[in-house]
């Protein structure tokens, strides 16, 4: 942008043409500012280095106006104002394909987390049947478990904003998934109903934040259509987790072989998002999300609809 303004303040300057420019014009300090904001340019992304290295060669081109006559410092000027203006065009063309890959597979990645966070969700529903038999203990102690991964979520969730603010989305989301995994490691090799309960904790903490914070970052960067498909993936992960389970308890294997094939997959995930950590530092660094404070419980509640919204969903979890 400011190529293109300082080329058109040349051509439509109170001159009859480019030749009688004088050579101390006040339009010069601005090439040598367009020069560094180039340069600025050129640090934050290596594949404009070489846009950047012919713009200086055009540009060094006007240190010899002291010297040469104005035919010379006309031809020279108009040349090197085309020039960068072409050279512009390039980099922003640039810019934008790498922006719209890394927002592609960014979304992406977020889509993947919400799978990974259904997955394990139905898994132990699925499996109670034959779990409550081998441990020796009551069917009904299956809601026991639900409560503790309940308050764990619910507390995680709470959190969630001020632990945002301290790791960053992309950080909290991958030791959430870290913790969910190996709570799904814990529960797979539990020969008791207390270590059940134990293994629960991070389960739920983990979910807990995974999905408060996921589905900040979602309203927040992307439209309503992107956080329904996000519903969707975390819709899918919740029917594929009793499928495998099924799937493994009527080919005849144990039921923590269903629990090892989830937790599997979600040391995967984990693995990915850590690798993928510099995208989301990248975005955050953008949008600056730790610029607002977070909000108190009681601040919240004071939001016009809040309460309504709370009471509306509260009921919606009961029919459920």
């Amino acid at each position: 942008r400011s190529i293109y303004v300082l080329y058109i303040r040349i051509r439509k300057a109170n001159y009859s043409n480019l030749k009688s420019m004088p050579l101390k014009s006040h339009i010069l300090p601005e090439i040598r500012l367009t020069a560094v904001r180039m340069d600025s340019i050129r640090r934050q992304n290596r594949h404009i280095q070489s846009f950047h290295q012919r713009i200086i060669h055009r540009m060094a081109g006007l240190d010899v106006m002291v010297s040469d006559d104005n035919s010379v410092i006309a031809h020279i000027f108009d040349h090197t104002a085309k020039n960068m203006f072409r050279i512009s065009i390039n980099i922003i063309i640039v810019i934008r394909k790498e922006f719209d890959n890394m927002v592609h597979l960014l979304l992406a990645i977020i889509y993947l987390s919400f799978i990974s966070l259904g997955l394990p969700d139905a898994l132990l529903g699925a499996a109670w049947p034959n779990m409550y038999l081998e441990l020796n203990t009551s069917i009904s102690y299956a809601g026991i478990i639900f409560m503790i991964i309940s308050v764990g979520t619910v507390i995680s969730s709470l959190l969630s904003d001020r632990l945002l603010r301290i790791l960053g989305t992309g950080k909290m989301t991958a030791i959430s998934v870290a913790a969910t995994a190996i709570a799904i490691f814990g529960i797979s090799i539990s020969d008791s109903f207390l270590m059940l309960c134990l293994w629960a904790i991070p389960y739920g903490l983990g979910a807990g934040c995974v999905d408060a914070g996921l589905n900040n970052y979602v309203a927040v960067h992307y439209s309503s259509t992107h956080m329904s498909w996000l519903h969707c993936m975390w819709g899918l992960g919740a029917t594929i987790g009793p499928y495998v389970m099924g799937y493994m308890l009527s080919g005849g294997y144990h039921w923590t072989d269903g629990y090892h094939i989830i937790g599997v997959f979600q040391v995967v995930i984990t693995i990915v998002l850590f690798f993928t950590l510099p995208l989301w530092e990248k975005e955050a660094s953008k949008n600056k999300e730790s610029i607002l404070a977070p909000l108190s419980l009681k601040e919240v509640l004071k939001i016009p609809g809040v309460k309504e919204l709370m009471l509306t969903f509260f009921c919606y979890c009961a029919i459920e």
